[in-house]
């Protein structure tokens, strides 16, 4: 694993050498992957009020990106509601 400094500075030599004629570069890909999933949850707009033990609790969440999934990708959420909410 690297920093953030380390990281800067193989990249600058890296794109040196690819711009350098007296370097030969072979063809690479970089791959980004996030190690964790990211969820999108929400509350109840409170009309149906049930115990926990009664029931089990409504799924209000969504996975947006799960784990190990390449970038760049983006995804749109649409949330419709009555009235004020807080993100």
């Amino acid at each position: 694993t690297m920093n953030a400094d380390e990281a800067v500075a193989r990249g600058a030599a890296l794109q040196s050498a690819i711009l350098s004629p007296r370097f030969k570069v072979l063809p690479y890909e970089i791959q980004e992957a996030q190690p964790y999933p990211i969820k999108l949850s929400w509350e109840d707009d409170g009309a149906e009020q049930q115990s926990a033990e009664a029931e089990a609790a409504p799924t209000n969440s969504v996975v947006m990106f799960d784990r190990g999934l390449n970038f760049p990708i983006v995804r749109r959420v649409t949330l419709k509601r009555a009235g004020n909410f807080s993100v």
